[in-house]
């Protein structure tokens, strides 16, 4: 499904708000585990049972991402955090609750030290 922009995602409750023509807004109740930066400007959301393409990308959408729980890998990915199953460190692979594995790069390790740090706890 092609959309215009993303207008708000939230990754636990796996409602994601796109506008799809102008001014037309959709809400979907659709899990997104990955989400893709594609040549030619387009991002390609990767759903349960959907793939969406958003044709103009933009910082803001990059942003939005982020600020939704997603974790940039590689310079062309994003991962939903919360359906992390696995981080093969010597492979350089993340493996998602859906059995996807995403590469990620060096120069992203710093986003998953991060995470790690925020999911770990301390036993006294």
């Amino acid at each position: 499904m092609k959309a215009n922009k993303i207008i708000s995602i939230n990754p636990t409750t796996n409602n994601l708000v796109l506008e799809i023509e102008d001014e037309v807004v959709t809400k979907l109740n659709e899990t997104i585990y990955i989400a893709e930066l594609m040549p030619e400007y387009q991002l390609r959301l990767y759903g349960d049972t959907q793939q969406f393409e958003i044709e103009d990308i933009k910082e803001r959408n990059c942003k939005l991402l982020r600020n939704s729980g997603f974790l940039q890998v590689h310079a062309r990915f994003f991962i939903n955090s919360n359906f992390i199953n696995r981080i093969q460190i010597e492979e350089h692979q993340i493996e998602l609750v859906n059995d996807v594995s995403i590469p990620y790069t060096v120069e992203y390790e710093k986003n998953i030290e991060n995470f790690l740090r925020s999911v770990s706890t301390i036993n006294p």
